[in-house]
């Protein structure tokens, strides 16, 4: 068995206001708010859980991990109303044949708006909100990142070329992961990263991972809970939380 995601966890200062956000973008629910941050889901529970935590550094160099959304009906359509709701447009890319539209949320969190159904009919019928089409890793060595998170999570190698690698999960559940080649490498902590929770225990799960590539940081004990801090053969941080065999135990992801 492999590593389920849990979260999607993004830094923040004000955790309520990029969630409220992001929840109109994709059409999420407001699950819940503390000191320490808030929690989105999709209600459709096809989605992954967004979470946003507070931290004391604020962002200074281009994120390494974005989303790629697909918006309800065109790209411009879906920019505009972006715009409306607190995202700034940064640029329009045209290339490869393909167009996209790069943004930010409220604390410059990069993302790209892609071509939608009312842009291209093979994408199908308008929607009601965006989807999300992939989580992007910048990286220097696409195969080598993809290969790792295959194993991390049990995906399949779907595609590798000169510029990118692209990995699904063959149960059809989880978004895609993208990888592709950026020139500049990585210089500070990613204020993007998954948590996972691991199929038995987080000392197991650990072990196993820093088996295939990982490099593991830290452990936090922290608000009588636990987890592991370790980064991906890139130096891209995760999560890993404590598991279902774990003491207290936690009960894993659907």
């Amino acid at each position: 068995m492999t590593s389920l995601v849990e979260s999607l966890t993004i830094d923040c200062h004000d955790p309520r206001t990029v969630a409220e956000f992001w929840c109109a973008v994709l059409g999420y629910q407001l699950d819940g708010v503390d000191d320490e941050g808030a929690w989105i889901s999709d209600p459709s529970g096809k989605g992954w859980q967004l979470l946003f935590l507070i931290v004391p550094e604020g962002k200074t160099v281009k994120n390494r991990l974005h989303l790629d959304v697909s918006p309800a009906s065109t790209m411009a359509e879906e920019v505009d109303r972006l715009r409306g709701v607190g995202a700034a447009a940064i640029r329009r890319v045209d290339e490869h044949g393909g167009f996209w539209t790069v943004m930010a949320d409220p604390e410059d969190n990069e993302f790209c708006v892609l071509r939608g159904p009312g842009d291209d009919p093979a994408k199908g019928a308008p929607r009601v909100a965006s989807l999300v089409e992939s989580l992007v890793f910048d990286c220097r060595d696409p195969r080598t990142v993809a290969e790792f998170w295959c194993v991390v999570l049990g995906y399949q190698l779907d595609g590798v070329d000169d510029e990118d690698a692209w990995i699904s999960d063959p149960t059809g559940k989880g978004w895609e992961l993208l990888f592709q080649v950026v020139p500049e490498g990585k210089t500070v902590k990613n204020r993007l990263h998954l948590d996972l929770s691991p199929p038995s225990t987080m000392a197991e799960e650990v072990d196993r991972l820093l088996g295939v590539g990982a490099a593991a940081i830290r452990r936090v004990d922290e608000g009588g809970s636990f987890w592991t801090v370790m980064t991906d053969p890139e130096g891209n941080e995760f999560c890993v939380l404590r598991g279902p065999e774990d003491d207290p135990p936690k009960e894993r992801p659907a």
